[in-house]
C-alpha cells in the first residue's frame, strides 16, 4: 500500500478547459477560468485562472520524501472538505532543551500543505509540540 493510499490522498486534480454557466437561460461560456475536478469523486474543488498549475497529491508526497533524509519521518497526512485542503506532516527526533535538573522536550514537526480549491497555496511550516 503506497503512502498516498494510507492517508486517503491517492486521487488527483484534474483542471477543466474553461467552464460554462447559465444566465437568464442562455448559456456562457469562458476559457479566462477553469474548474479544479477531483477525477475520483468529480466533485468540483475550485474555480481557478487559465494560468493556475495543479500540484498533485503525489507530488506533494514527493516533496516529503525528499524532506525524509534530513531527519524526518512521515507521520500523518489527509484532506479537509473532500479534498480541497490537502496536508502531509513529517516529524523529527525529539530535542530536549532543558538543563541539567530538568527535560524540556520539543517535538519538531513540518506540515506541507496545499489547496486544491483556488484559494490556498502550497506551503511547508515548521512546528513544534512541547
Amino acid at each position: 500500500m503506497s503512502q498516498l493510499s494510507n492517508y486517503n490522498l491517492d486521487w488527483n486534480v484534474n483542471k477543466t478547459s474553461g467552464i460554462s454557466c447559465v444566465v437568464n437561460g442562455e448559456e456562457i461560456y469562458t476559457n479566462n477560468y477553469n474548474a479544479l475536478v477531483r477525477e475520483d469523486t468529480k466533485s468540483v474543488l475550485g474555480i481557478v485562472g487559465s494560468s493556475y498549475q495543479v500540484i498533485q497529491n503525489s507530488e506533494l508526497m514527493h516533496l516529503a520524501e525528499r524532506i525524509v533524509p534530513m531527519g524526518f519521518n512521515i507521520v500523518g497526512g489527509g484532506h479537509f472538505d473532500d479534498g480541497r485542503q490537502v496536508y502531509i506532516q513529517l516529524k523529527a527526533n525529539d530535542v530536549d532543551v532543558g538543563n541539567s535538573r530538568q527535560s524540556d522536550i520539543i517535538r519538531p514537526y513540518f506540515l506541507l500543505f496545499n489547496g486544491h480549491d483556488g484559494l490556498h497555496s502550497m506551503e511547508g511550516l515548521p512546528t513544534t509540540q512541547r
